[in-house]
């Protein structure tokens, strides 16, 4: 028969949470390979390893002595071609004349005309050639992006460099990010996460931060899916701004799995090594005692027949049936 009981005399269970604490560490957010597009003898290097890439944005420079001189081979060879182009231009226009007056033949007149064009495309030729020559030219300046840092370097003046050798190895550590796995369980508390912020043990600072990206695959090994986390490297709390390396933490109210509920001790009966609580209407249910929260006044149990809706007895009777 249904219980008479009141309504402050039932509760009904809590979801059990759990408050998971995850730990990576910062790594810059990119990070690229210098390689060289040409041979030749490295002249200098502008940035050593920690420094920053200068504003000028060149790491090093390769030596490009031959490339000038191309250059200047073509500048004379286009004067040369400008100048024959000019006596050109003078010939065709008195052939012109000459032949309005019947004064020779439109053949002579055709093979002057014949010369002025030829020398016209000699000299975009050579227009076409200063600019493969000074592409050239600027690829013997070995780029890289401004304010990036210099994570590791490969190459010396006076060394011999060759296509594709690489250089150094560059990190951009104005944003680092801290790189985590998580179920979908705390990926859900994550993104559920109105604030979020990292603790970094190494430096005693919290700092703010927000997802970056989050990955589309996950490991097969643990299930987990990738996550990254992003925050910027200068902080107002801190008077250096932060590298590599510097461990980060994170602490998420996480929803354990379904079936698994939290309730005070006094609503779980034990008896015979078993655990029961009791509905409302007096049926008996019998749960798996999983342990107790960390205060002690409340237990964690899992059963399938019990849901947040259910209302439950707050105090089962000892000599309860």
């Amino acid at each position: 028969m249904p219980l008479q009981i009141e309504a402050d005399e039932t509760i009904s269970p809590l979801p059990y949470t759990r408050q998971v604490l995850f730990t990576g560490f910062t790594r810059p957010i990119q990070e690229m390979s210098l390689s060289s597009e040409v041979n030749g003898k490295c002249l200098k290097v502008f940035a050593d390893v920690g420094e920053t890439v200068p504003q000028s944005k060149i790491f090093a420079s390769v030596d490009d002595t031959f490339i000038r001189l191309d250059l200047v081979a073509n500048d004379l060879s286009a004067q040369k071609v400008q100048q024959q182009l000019a006596n050109e231009k003078k010939t065709l226009e008195r052939y012109t004349s000459l032949w309005k007056k019947n004064s020779t033949t439109l053949a002579k007149l055709d093979n002057v005309r014949l010369q002025a064009s030829l020398h016209e495309i000699q000299l975009q030729n050579l227009a076409n050639e200063r600019l493969r020559l000074l592409e050239n030219q600027a690829r013997h300046t070995v780029s890289a992006p401004q304010g990036w840092q210099v994570m590791q370097r490969m190459i010396e003046p006076g060394e011999y460099v060759q296509p594709g050798q690489s250089l150094a190895t560059l990190g951009d550590f104005r944003h680092l990010l801290v790189s985590m796995a998580l179920s979908f369980n705390e990926l859900q508390a994550l993104k559920e996460t109105e604030t979020l912020s990292l603790y970094l043990p190494d430096v005693d600072a919290t700092v703010p931060t927000k997802i970056h990206h989050i990955s589309p695959g996950f490991h097969t090994g643990t299930r987990k899916i990738p996550v990254d986390l992003i925050v910027n490297s200068v902080q107002p709390n801190l008077k250096k701004p932060l590298r590599s390396g510097i461990r980060a933490q994170i602490k998420l109210t996480v929803q354990s799995e379904d079936n698994t509920f939290l309730l005070p001790q006094s609503a779980v009966l034990n008896r015979y090594d078993s655990y029961w609580i009791v509905k409302e209407d007096g049926r008996k249910v019998k749960v798996i005692f999983l342990g107790t929260s960390a205060d002690g006044a409340s237990v964690i149990i899992s059963t399938p027949e019990l849901h947040t809706t259910d209302r439950l007895l707050k105090i089962t009777p000892a000599d309860f049936p």
